[in-house]
């Protein structure tokens, strides 16, 4: 279904004979949501550029606004369009388009790109260990939600020796666990691996 354009005519031609009238359409702006790609894995807190692209436009470009779900995100009017300093998104699921609006007034949309975004990973544990009635009581600080394996050996070089206490997922940072296990051992030593 096309758009209905009614048009007035108010004078006549001298000669008379049919008058003919041309409409000729620009065809809209082509727009791609170059970055983020559909399906990407963001950790939050990342930096984030949204860049977007035109193609097979005979107009010139006025703007290109980036959206969320929430709203206009910004907006760059000078190719290549991006928008670089980009508020980091929470963790979740979020839904990102573009739009062109041309100097004739003709808008148009990119696909949509959907992201996830992560929460931040820990790299990094560190182990504080302290004794509670002789029993050495193991703090481990990181990222709450990160499941840990804490292991013991009594030599070094430990090798591939080294043996399971207990696997946890850090609810508190730093949260402690006690060695009821190591008795009248004279040394002990410790290590604490994230798991994947």
């Amino acid at each position: 279904m096309g758009t209905t354009y009614y048009i007035a005519v108010d004078g006549t031609e001298p000669e008379g004979g049919p008058l003919q009238l041309r409409l000729q359409m620009s065809p809209m702006p082509h727009l791609m949501l170059l970055s983020p790609t559909n399906g990407q894995v963001i950790e939050a807190g990342a930096a984030m550029a949204l860049i977007a692209a035109v193609a097979n436009s005979n107009s010139l470009i006025h703007n290109v606004a980036f959206m969320d779900e929430t709203g206009v995100l910004g907006y760059d009017s000078t190719a290549p369009y991006s928008l670089e300093s980009l508020a980091p998104l929470a963790p979740g699921l979020h839904t990102l388009q573009a739009s062109a609006l041309d100097v004739l007034g003709l808008i148009s949309y990119s696909e949509i790109v959907t992201v996830e975004v992560v929460p931040t990973i820990a790299t990094n544990l560190i182990l504080r260990i302290t004794r509670d009635a002789s029993l050495p009581v193991i703090g481990i600080a990181g990222q709450i939600g990160s499941q840990v394996v804490l292991e013991y050996v009594t030599e070094v070089p430990a090798g591939t020796n080294w043996q399971t206490l207990t696997s946890l997922s850090l609810t508190n940072s730093p949260q402690f666990y006690t060695d009821a296990s190591a008795g009248s051992a004279s040394q002990r030593f410790y290590r604490a691996r994230l798991l994947p």
